[in-house]
């Protein structure tokens, strides 16, 4: 994005976007101060390099756990997901309950890192 100037004239911000499937090794975001002057109009010199940054390309993962494995009739159980990043927007709607044959309550997400939710699991007689 545009580059904006801090108060001081020190700082400058901007928003780097990257295309979608872009996954390189070799990233940085380089300056080439010669193209710079200071407030006493003193040209920069040389070309300072930020470290390498990867894109995470991948998306979450999870692992469902139940508090119980064996249910009684009546009887309903935790069901915990951890995710190994966090995630946003999980719904019940996102669980497939193909071969549970019992429905899930809401999901609650521990704490305030969106990594761990959990709902309680009934099962059908």
């Amino acid at each position: 994005s545009a580059l904006t100037r801090g108060s001081d004239g020190r700082f400058w911000n901007a928003t780097l976007t990257v295309p979608a499937n872009t996954n390189d090794t070799s990233n940085t975001i380089s300056v080439n101060m010669s193209g710079l002057r200071d407030l006493a109009g003193n040209t920069g010199e040389d070309r300072f390099t930020s470290s390498n940054f990867q894109l995470d390309t991948t998306g979450p993962s999870a692992t469902i756990t139940l508090a119980q494995n064996t249910l009684k009739f009546g009887e309903t159980t935790t069901v915990t997901f951890r995710f190994d990043q966090a995630v946003t927007d999980f719904t019940s709607d996102d669980v497939v309950l193909t071969h549970a044959t019992g429905t899930l309550g809401a999901l609650t997400a521990l704490g305030s890192d969106g990594k761990t939710w959990t709902a309680i699991f009934t099962p059908q007689a």
